[in-house]
């Protein structure tokens, strides 16, 4: 019998497995630093079964948490930044903000760095009139020049670079969007977008994906949209070349404690089960002696994915 969810675990409502609780990080703008990159792997060893997943959604997810360890577990990420202990975990699962790890931390012209951007939508999604959205409705922020490297990516809401420079804000499935002039304006009208789409689900008798709403004939109203197209797809091996990646995303905490020795500066958490060190010129040279790395972008081992498998998944 297959078990389906239908949601995805959070740091403040963990999902129970096989194996345990499954507690997932939302690492805010996808950064993590050294400091919590040590921590992460700790906490691993010492509250879970020692096993770190680097998701799909650029999260982290920790495995094998009892209930007796849970709340040390989550004590000491919130003691690291990386868990808002005062958001509900309601609030905690619609902050499905996936940014991309090629932006640029003081933005380039035309477009600010990640802080302004993710903070606006960040306030949206956990305030009193935060819009009613299904799990796993999510949003993408991939603003890193003249190319995007997120649009194979899952989400529903797309704040882009615009092919002719700036910012576009677009539907999940609708081939152009409308540009906007600042970051408080981009997350504005994505949480518009949101909140249309919340009012499109009466009931929950509605597909809970913006592109599968907009594929029944449901478009945003004119003033939602435009005509703006976004700036060309990056091809993914080049985003490859410059990330560390783990076998089917599971990582080992020696792994990370020898990522966190080679780290200068933050490092981004990105979608394709792998980490980015932008100041990392050369990981493979820098990290040959860390076994089973993902360092080469031709590698096979990218290309196959599976679920942690019997017994620790039900």
């Amino acid at each position: 019998m297959t078990l389906v969810r239908g949601w995805c675990p959070g740091a403040l409502r963990p999902m129970p497995s096989g194996d345990g609780l499954i507690l997932r990080i939302r690492p805010p703008l996808g950064l993590i630093d050294r400091a919590q990159m040590e921590g992460i792997a700790a906490i691993a060893l010492a509250c879970g079964n020692g096993s770190v997943e680097f998701t799909r959604r650029a999260n982290v997810q920790l495995r094998g948490l009892g209930e007796a360890t849970l709340g040390q577990a989550q004590a000491r990420l919130a003691a690291l930044g990386l868990i808002d202990p005062d958001l509900s975990p309601q609030a905690e699962a619609r902050l499905n903000i996936l940014v991309t790890p090629f932006w640029p931390a003081d933005g380039l012209p035309g477009i600010p760095g990640p802080g302004p951007v993710w903070a606006a939508l960040r306030a949206g999604l956990v305030g009193w009139n935060a819009p009613p959205l299904p799990p796993k409705f999510g949003f993408a922020v991939d603003l890193s020049g003249g190319q995007r490297h997120l649009a194979g990516e899952s989400a529903d809401i797309r704040i882009e670079a615009a092919a002719e420079g700036g910012i576009l804000v677009r539907a999940d499935g609708v081939a152009t969007g409308r540009r906007v002039g600042s970051a408080d304006e981009a997350a504005e009208l994505a949480l518009a977008l949101a909140r249309w789409f919340a009012a499109q689900r009466p009931g929950a008798d509605r597909p809970g994906r913006m592109r599968a709403l907009i594929a029944q004939g449901i478009a945003p109203p004119a003033e939602l949209g435009g005509e703006a197209e976004p700036a060309p797809q990056a091809a993914l091996a080049e985003a490859l070349r410059s990330c560390i990646g783990f076998d089917f995303g599971a990582a080992e905490p020696a792994q990370l404690f020898r990522i966190a020795a080679a780290m200068d500066g933050p490092l981004h958490v990105t979608p394709w089960r792998a980490v980015r060190l932008p100041r990392l010129a050369d990981p493979a040279a820098a990290l040959a002696d860390c076994p089973d790395l993902l360092l080469a972008p031709d590698d096979p081992r990218w290309r196959r994915f599976a679920c942690v498998g019997a017994p620790r998944c039900p």
